[in-house]
């Protein structure tokens, strides 16, 4: 009696690893190889998530329609624009609206400071904190304040860095990023930017500073803002005129956005601004008219705000969506 009831048991559990063994072995049927692809960049825990991220219930990418292009009505007027570079391009479709000169290398001032925080937005975390050392430290405006000893948030840091173009939050968030990684934050700077299939692009500092070595053009700009528009840890940022954080110790810091245009036009928002007396003032913004939207890149102008404003204008003016 007991060896049947034992031999009853046995069969009974053989059944429930073939069933479990079935069920653990079915999931591997649904398993795609993604060896093709490229790697995304990884997330930290906590991090802000990716926009418009869209899966089916297995988990695979839902392949969405793309975007019509826009469709050219009139000639856009752009004889005011005193930029040596733009590009306007659709944020939908991706096509491109306007350009001129957009595949020539220039300075990009604190533009770099976009490919900055990518690299510290996939390298580090965003909820890490740092204790600012004396190599932190750079007193050339814009600035934030920071100083030795203090325990700050890297995204406090990050923010400060973009909204306000803080220099010594850039420096302090380079530091870090190297020491974590255990390599060069310029070499990682452009690791990326070959990455991201930024052909023309070269830099040589995290800050902007002039130099032969730290260039890029507002076609390698372009792929640049794609990438960032998909994050909310930058697009939440877009409409701040400022931003105040706290460190640890109780120490008190912000930073005015250096983007002017936010307050002055609702449709606009900012993506970042650069000025050097050598590459002269450049802009990167987000203009939305009837639920379209489009971005605008200008590099080396005498007068980055209007030349901004005249495009996108130019833009919603001389196309229409459909």
């Amino acid at each position: 009696m007991i060896n049947t009831k034992l031999a009853k048991t046995l069969k009974y559990w053989s059944m429930v690893m073939v069933i479990v063994t079935m069920v653990q072995g079915g999931a591997a049927l649904f398993t795609i190889s993604r060896g093709a692809e490229t790697k995304p960049a990884p997330q930290p825990e906590n991090k802000p998530v990716v926009l418009g991220a869209m899966t089916d219930m297995r988990g695979e990418p839902v392949t969405k329609t793309k975007p019509k292009a826009p469709v050219k009505r009139v000639e856009p007027v752009t004889e005011t624009i005193t930029a040596k570079s733009y590009l306007v391009y659709d944020d939908a479709s991706k096509t491109v609206l306007l350009q001129k000169n957009a595949s020539e290398k220039l300075s990009i001032a604190s533009l770099t400071k976009l490919m900055t925080a990518w690299v510290v937005y996939k390298y580090g975390n965003l909820n890490d904190y740092i204790t600012v050392s004396e190599k932190d430290i750079f007193n050339v405006s814009p600035v934030v304040g920071i100083k030795p000893g203090e325990e700050v948030k890297i995204l406090d840091l990050f923010n400060a860095m973009l909204v306000g173009s803080a220099n010594d939050a850039a420096l302090a968030l380079a530091n870090y990023t190297a020491e974590k990684t255990g390599k060069s934050f310029v070499s990682l700077m452009n690791e990326e930017a070959k990455s991201l299939n930024m052909q023309n692009s070269r830099f040589s500092n995290p800050l902007g500073f002039d130099s032969v070595n730290n260039y890029s053009t507002a076609n390698d700009l372009m792929l640049l803002t794609e990438a960032t528009q998909k994050l909310s840890a930058f697009t939440s940022l877009s409409k701040r005129t400022d931003y105040s954080f706290t460190s640890r110790q109780g120490d008190q810091h912000r930073v005015t956005a250096t983007n002017k245009l936010i307050k002055a036009y609702n449709d606009v928002e900012a993506i970042k601004t650069g000025y050097t007396e050598t590459a002269q003032g450049s802009m990167m913004i987000a203009a939305t008219n009837q639920g379209h939207k489009v971005i605008v890149i200008v590099i080396g102008s005498q007068n980055r705000e209007a030349d901004s404003i005249t495009l996108k204008d130019a833009a919603f003016q001389a196309f229409s969506w459909q």
